[in-house]
């Protein structure tokens, strides 16, 4: 049954500018990319995994990351239909990536330094890959690589996709740890950029040779965290942290511009809207425009973002906007007006969202899944799934991506 759950509140808008159509979104944290052909042997299977279903595909299935286990929901049917336990228990779980070639997730755990695989073909957990010190970020930067950051060690350890084997270590941070984040795509290739809270450069990554090739400076002080990257205008954008946002021309490798707003960044699937926010204060960028022209503001009331997840509504992007404060998400065009506001279920720090084929997927409280309809802009279906939820990861039906 579809609940209605919608409710206005004030708000502050400014600003417009044209709508930019968006493609398919698999989600804001999203690094999903065809790799190469998976190994077709069972000798590196985890033999206290369980297998969770009898029929084997994951298409329509959300898994939700909990401490102790790895929850199977039905997502349209709005039913946990089977549960994975992860072994030993009390992870705490990072980014989780889809490899679709090779039809598998990968999720880095925190607390055990590791990256645990999950066969979306046989709903089965694999072995268990060692990185270094506290792992967060995981991005799948080359073909065939997942690139793992150890903010312990401020470098990448490289996954091969296929044997889940570490074929390289990579050196991002200047002094040798902190907190980092990457960029990369396929118009920078064969260069990716990173950030570290302790330096006050984006390192250049040659992701081809495995190796840090420069480094762009900001100045002589500082860290840089959040970075994203506009294909359409070919900037690059860089929370350099308490100052401001860099703009970065990559090809010149040179600073071009800055702007005030400083904090969080999230982009479209096309990369042509960025959303940064910071405060009470988001703003929607052009991805298309070399100025970094602005399309809307939104200042909230008593409310401090920290996440936006793109979705779109009948072709039309949509900015799904959360904080740790509310017990709702409020839904913004990109020209800054506001649609709607979705109960989700009680306020969540640091709340797991996720977001593709029309559907917004979020923790609605510590332990409930709530499955939001992009479409409609109503509850669909809340899911007990009866552990803290970490992270979401959702599997788009075969041949909808």
């Amino acid at each position: 049954m579809t609940t209605p759950a919608t409710r206005r509140r004030a708000m502050q808008v400014l600003g417009a500018g044209a709508v930019v159509g968006l493609a398919g979104c698999l989600g804001g944290n999203s690094d999903d990319e065809g790799n190469e052909p998976p190994d077709e042997s069972d000798d590196d299977h985890d033999d206290s995994g369980e297998t969770a279903a009898d029929e084997p595909g994951s298409e329509g299935i959300a898994y939700v990351f909990t401490p102790d286990t790895v929850a199977l929901v039905d997502v349209e049917a709005g039913e946990m239909t089977a549960e994975l336990s992860v072994q030993p228990g009390g992870r705490d779980w990072g980014d989780v990536r889809r490899c679709e070639t090779t039809s598998t997730l990968f999720a880095v755990d925190s607390s055990l330094d590791q990256v645990v695989a999950v066969d979306l073909d046989q709903r089965e957990l694999l072995d268990p890959v060692d990185v270094g010190s506290s792992p967060i970020h995981a991005y799948l930067a080359h073909e065939g690589e997942l690139w793992v950051h150890a903010d312990g060690e401020g470098r990448f350890y490289v996954i091969e996709t296929d044997t889940r084997d570490v074929v390289a270590e990579v050196e991002a941070g200047l002094d040798g740890s902190g907190h980092g984040k990457l960029v990369h795509h396929e118009s920078l290739s064969p260069y990716a950029y990173a950030t570290n809270v302790n330096d006050p450069v984006v390192a250049v990554l040659d992701v081809e040779e495995r190796a840090r090739v420069d480094e762009i400076e900001l100045d002589q002080v500082g860290g840089t965290h959040y970075i994203e990257y506009t294909a359409g205008s070919e900037r690059l954008y860089v929370e350099y942290q308490g100052i401001e946002t860099a703009v970065i021309d990559p090809e010149e490798r040179e600073v071009v511009d800055g702007l005030d707003l400083v904090g969080g960044m999230a982009t479209d699937t096309n990369r042509e809207l960025l959303a940064l926010w910071g405060g009470d204060e988001l703003q929607i960028i052009d991805g298309t425009d070399t100025d970094s022209g602005t399309l809307g503001r939104v200042t909230f009331e008593g409310e401090s973002p920290d996440s936006v997840e793109f979705a779109k509504a009948e072709g039309e992007p949509l900015l799904y906007v959360t904080g740790s404060d509310t017990d709702f998400a409020t839904i913004v065009e990109s020209d800054g007006t506001l649609v709607e506001e979705v109960t989700l279920g009680d306020s969540v720090d640091d709340r797991a969202v996720d977001s593709s084929e029309g559907y917004y997927l979020a923790a609605g409280t510590e332990t409930t899944l709530t499955v939001v309809s992009t479409d409609s802009q109503e509850r669909q279906h809340e899911v007990d799934i009866g552990e803290s939820i970490d992270a979401i990861r959702y599997v788009p039906m075969e041949g909808d991506e």
